[in-house]
């Protein structure tokens, strides 16, 4: 690889690197002191709250339904993963691995 788009790779590693240390900072420190500022106690809440918590119930209730068929069928879902990872392992052998030319041009 050329040199500029080493630098292009290294600046974006750092961006990155550096954004998930302050996601981690915030989501352990801000968010709970956020939190726990807001919460005043019980209250009643309102159509919005209710209509989301109903939203999430669901969700659960199918997250639920869907272990559940899992569990009970464990061999093919091991045998279902087995393929798929096949399937993966098939197409990381056959797919091109050149992500940018030698030269740094568009071919």
């Amino acid at each position: 690889m050329t040199a500029t788009s080493d630098c292009c790779f290294a600046s974006s590693a750092v961006t990155v690197s550096v954004s998930l240390v302050l996601s981690l900072l915030i989501s352990l420190t801000l968010t709970p002191m956020s939190a726990r500022a807001c919460s005043t106690g019980e209250q009643e809440h309102g159509r919005v709250y209710r209509f989301l918590e109903r939203g999430f119930d669901g969700l659960l209730n199918a997250y639920e339904a869907g272990l559940k068929i899992v569990l009970r069928h464990r061999f093919a879902k091991l045998m279902s993963m087995v393929r798929h990872d096949r399937a993966d392992c098939y197409l990381y052998v056959i797919i091109p691995k050149g992500f940018l030319s030698a030269t740094g041009q568009l071919d």
